[in-house]
């Protein structure tokens, strides 16, 4: 069951680190985190998703962020690096259509 548990925890990660926090924040309707079992727990408490001892499911609920960004409720987008000079040169074979 654990290692089920990072199974689905760790893409999450990988979106908290990938999305705007803002973005986050303003999708659950959440108060700000500090880390993954912070925002997992948050969004468990926002959509109803606690045990009956007042636990969150963090899998489960991991498995509803994973399928909101699938589903392209939530973005994630990568900035371009900076000060990357790209000369036209490199480029003159490509062909805009």
């Amino acid at each position: 069951m654990e290692e089920e548990n990072e199974d689905s925890i760790k893409p999450v990660e990988s979106l908290i680190n990938c999305i705007e926090k803002s973005e986050l924040l303003k999708f659950y309707r959440i108060g700000n985190f500090t880390n993954t079992d912070e925002f997992l727990a948050q969004v468990a408490k926002k959509r109803g998703m606690l045990g009956t001892d007042g636990v969150a499911n963090m899998d489960a609920v991991a498995r509803v962020v994973i399928r909101d960004f699938m589903y392209g409720k939530i973005a994630c987008f990568t900035k371009l690096p900076e000060n990357e000079d790209i000369s036209e040169t490199e480029h003159d074979d490509v062909i805009m259509l």
